[in-house]
C-alpha cells in the first residue's frame, strides 16, 4: 500500500513522523499521475464527464 513503508520507518525510528506523510504525499501523488497517463493513452475516446451540477435539470 502506498505509503505503508513510509509508517513502518517512522514506527521503527528511522524516519520522523513528518518526513514519513511528505513522502507519502508524494508517493500517492506519483501514483495518481501514473494513473492519470495510462487512462489518458488509452482512454482517448471517451467522453469527459462534466460535474452534476453542471447538468442542466428539466422543470417539471
Amino acid at each position: 500500500a502506498i505509503g505503508a513503508a513510509e509508517l513502518v520507518a517512522h514506527i521503527r525510528g528511522e524516519m520522523p513522523l513528518e518526513a514519513a506523510r511528505d513522502a507519502a504525499i508524494t508517493l500517492t501523488r506519483q501514483y495518481a499521475k501514473r494513473q492519470r497517463s495510462w487512462f489518458r493513452a488509452r482512454m482517448k475516446n471517451w467522453r469527459h464527464l462534466r460535474a452534476p451540477d453542471a447538468i442542466p435539470t428539466q422543470n417539471r
